[in-house]
């Protein structure tokens, strides 16, 4: 009879895992894409979302992008972002754009320029439909 319970709950449990996929996968994220067009490639990209540091990249190619995730409930507040050019002196940095806590799930661009400077964008992510 134990056997038979037991059986039962593991039988509940993987049909509730199956049909309740997506829910349990996790929370949901934004995304931040930072995107090179200087011309150079971009060393130590550091980028902080309203004062929350996240893991710096070591080089990003000219052309190419990351992609970043970042909670969905971070505080109200502005990009950071710091990067080493090289060849040249100095740590070019940037600080703007709007995050804000928020149900709706956002994918925000920063794409560098050649001047160094930085071209802010969002949007929506559109909703996953099953």
């Amino acid at each position: 009879m134990k056997r038979l319970i037991l059986l039962i709950v593991v039988a509940a449990a993987a049909w509730y895992g199956w049909h309740h996929w997506a829910g349990l996968r996790g929370a949901p994220t934004n995304e931040v894409v930072i995107e090179n067009r200087s011309g150079r490639t971009l060393g130590r990209v550091r980028l902080s979302i309203s004062g929350q540091e996240y893991p710096a990249y070591d080089s990003l190619y000219d052309g190419k992008s990351v992609t970043q995730a970042f909670p969905l409930n971070v505080r109200d507040g502005q990009f950071e972002l710091h990067w080493v050019l090289q060849g040249v002196m100095g740590e070019p940095q940037w600080t703007g754009g709007m995050v804000t806590a928020g149900p709706v799930r956002m994918r925000h661009r920063l794409q560098v320029g050649p001047d160094n400077g930085v071209i802010w964008s969002s949007a929506p992510i559109p909703a996953e439909t099953k």
